[in-house]
């Protein structure tokens, strides 16, 4: 049902103008997913601890993407974006 609402909201924030974007959110929860999974199995820990953790990841996902779909993407968050970008490839910090 999280999956559904999560690519729902994916496309949404897509078409609104954050490109890109709008699949960190989902990228970082299947990486904490995976990553909770790896610790739990090599850690011999109980599976019965790892669902609360990656429910609360699922829901920041979807709350992420609900701000990003109410909001469209303006010209500040692009340029910033483009200041961040540039800096890190100059390899100093932004101004």
């Amino acid at each position: 049902m999280f999956l559904i609402l999560e690519i729902a909201l994916a496309v949404k924030a897509w078409r609104c103008g954050w490109r890109a974007w709008a699949l960190v959110p989902p990228a970082t929860t299947a990486c904490v997913g995976v990553l909770v999974g790896a610790a739990m199995a090599a850690s011999a820990g109980k599976l019965d601890t790892a669902p609360p953790v990656l429910l609360l990841g699922d829901v920041a996902c979807i709350g992420v993407l609900g701000a990003m779909s109410a909001r469209p993407r303006s010209r500040t968050d692009a340029s910033i974006a483009s200041a961040v970008a540039g800096a890190i490839d100059a390899g100093s910090p932004p101004a």
